[in-house]
């Protein structure tokens, strides 16, 4: 007998990993941007890539296992289907592939954000360094671009809210 994972388990472990991806996010939009407005560009600017930082060097503890749990329970459900036209057709099943695509929009973000918030850092350098600075961030606060904080960060909040309102409507229509 196959070694099977009780599908409960999954789900607190997906729901746990996702209030520490989301918590960061949150807490950058409602907390650190209001002090846009208190602290110089430099402070804030400062600020920002220390926790930018820590996030990036810490999120990978609940990325991997979040979307790693989000596919099996994807497949747990597809897989009772007959194609993606039948699983689809059904209001669980469309607002899933949305919720999954959103999701897939969000790991995107944050795949790129060294890259868009320090585009200086990783430009030209060679494959190792690039992915160096995409796990542990290279480079300074010097070196940080704060003017693209506000789209970013408001689109990844929005992002995952409408995950979380889909999570919740999947089982309620």
């Amino acid at each position: 007998m196959p070694f099977e994972i009780p599908y409960d388990y999954v789900v607190m472990l997906h729901l746990i990993c996702a209030i520490f991806f989301l918590g960061a996010i949150t807490t950058e939009v409602l907390v650190l941007a209001p002090l846009r407005g208190v602290l110089t560009e430099d402070e804030f600017c400062r600020i920002e890539f220390f926790m930018f930082r820590r996030i990036r060097r810490t999120y990978p503890l609940f990325l991997l296992p979040l979307y790693g749990s989000g596919f099996w329970m994807y497949a747990h459900y597809y897989s009772g289907s007959e194609g993606l036209g039948d699983f689809v057709s059904t209001s669980f099943g469309l607002l899933l592939t949305i919720k999954m695509t959103l999701a897939l929009g969000m790991f995107s973000i944050f795949a790129l954000a060294p890259h868009v918030f320090m585009p200086k850092v990783g430009a030209g350098k060679n494959a190792w360094t690039k992915a160096k600075h995409m796990l542990i961030v290279l480079g300074g606060p010097e070196d940080f671009r704060t003017d693209r904080f506000d789209g970013i960060h408001y689109l990844a909040f929005a992002l995952g809210l409408g995950i979380i309102i889909l999570a919740k409507l999947m089982f309620i229509l």
